[in-house]
This record gives C-alpha cells, sequence and structure tokens, in this order.
C-alpha cells in the first residue's frame, strides 16, 4: 500500500527511480554504509592528529 502510494505521488519518474532502488537495494546501501566508515575512520585520525600536534 505505501509502495503504491509514493509511486503515484511520485509519478512516472519516481516509479522508475524506485523501482530501480528496489532492485539494487544491497548495493546501493552497502555504497552509502561504506562511504558512512570511510567518513567517520578519516575524521577519527585527524582528530587524533589533531591531538598528536598539539601535545608537540
Amino acid at each position: 500500500m505505501i509502495q503504491f502510494m509514493v509511486d503515484s505521488m511520485l509519478g512516472p519518474h519516481g516509479k522508475m527511480v524506485s523501482t530501480f532502488y528496489l532492485e539494487n537495494q544491497f548495493v546501493i546501501n552497502s555504497i552509502i554504509v561504506g562511504a558512512g566508515m570511510i567518513g567517520l575512520f578519516k575524521r577519527r585520525k585527524k582528530e587524533e592528529h589533531a591531538k598528536t600536534s598539539e601535545s608537540m
């Protein structure tokens, strides 16, 4: 029911995007989670580097 409401609100182009996402959601979600994890690791490394620079 929710899928029908979303498809009807978004129109034909939104339905194509929605269908593409549903068919490839594992890959898309994996990319998003991976990018988030890389961002967290980079931020932690930058904070650690800043702390070591301050203590010198």
